[in-house]
C-alpha cells in the first residue's frame, strides 16, 4: 500500500514538474495569451464590436484601415503571419479591427459604427 501512494505521488511530482518546465519554456503559452486577450478585448464595455454581415467590402476596408491607422487599434495579429490573420477574410479582419479600437477607446466615449459596417454584440466573436 505505501508503495502504491509512493509511486502515485511521484506519478504527481512528475506531472507537475513537466507542467512547470512546460509552462516556463512556452508551450502553453500562445493558448494563455489568446484566453488572456480574449478576456482583454471585452473588459471594457462587455460588448464585442464586429462588422456587419453583408456590409459593402469597400467600406469594411476603410473602416478598417480608420481602426489599424488612426484609431491605433493593435492591428499586428491580423497582419499576413500574424496569429489572427485569415485570408480573404475582410469580414474577420475588419471585426478583430473594429473590436480592438472599441474596446481601447469606449472609455472615452467611442462608438461601433464604422459608417454603418458595425455592430455590437454581446457573443464573443473569437
Amino acid at each position: 500500500m505505501l508503495t502504491r501512494r509512493l509511486q502515485q505521488g511521484c506519478s504527481s511530482v512528475v506531472l507537475l514538474v513537466f507542467l512547470l518546465v512546460a509552462n516556463a519554456s512556452g508551450i502553453f503559452s500562445e493558448q494563455e495569451q489568446v484566453e488572456e486577450s480574449s478576456k482583454r478585448r471585452s473588459l471594457a464595455t462587455g460588448m464585442f464590436c464586429v462588422a456587419k454581415q453583408g456590409a459593402d467590402p469597400t467600406a469594411l476596408q476603410t473602416g478598417l484601415n480608420y481602426a489599424c491607422g488612426p484609431g491605433h487599434a493593435d492591428c499586428g495579429p491580423i497582419q499576413p503571419g500574424g496569429k489572427c490573420y485569415k485570408a480573404n477574410d475582410l469580414p474577420g479582419l475588419a471585426s478583430y479591427a473594429y473590436n480592438d479600437y472599441y474596446q481601447r477607446n469606449a472609455a472615452s466615449g467611442a462608438s461601433c459604427n464604422f459608417s454603418g459596417t458595425a455592430m455590437t454584440t454581446q457573443n464573443d466573436p473569437s
